[in-house]
């Protein structure tokens, strides 16, 4: 789980440390959630719960959670694996 706050990335453990870190805090511009299956789910509920504006990018292992990702909303979902360049270039281009 990953916050990307300006120049600065934060890490945590888990979705739910990220989620009251968000209570906290109003500084986050992108939230990256690289948590497979229904836990991966259960992480980006917990952060649009927190802050329905911020944009969260959900990277899983199966296609199979890419409809219910729609529906928390997430502004975009991936499935793994990822090259990391990629990673960055999307990260960068969902920050604009």
């Amino acid at each position: 789980v990953t916050l990307i706050r300006l120049a600065n990335v934060k890490v945590f453990n888990d979705g739910i440390e990220l989620a009251y870190y968000l209570k906290e805090n109003d500084d986050c511009q992108l939230a990256v959630i690289a948590v497979d299956g229904a836990k991966g789910m259960n992480y980006c509920t917990y952060v649009r719960g927190q802050n329905s504006k911020i944009p969260i990018l959900w990277i899983s292992d199966t296609e199979e959670y890419e409809e219910k990702a729609a529906k928390i909303p997430v502004n975009d979902f991936w499935v793994k694996p990822m090259p990391e360049m990629l990673l960055e270039k999307m990260a960068a281009e969902l920050l604009k």
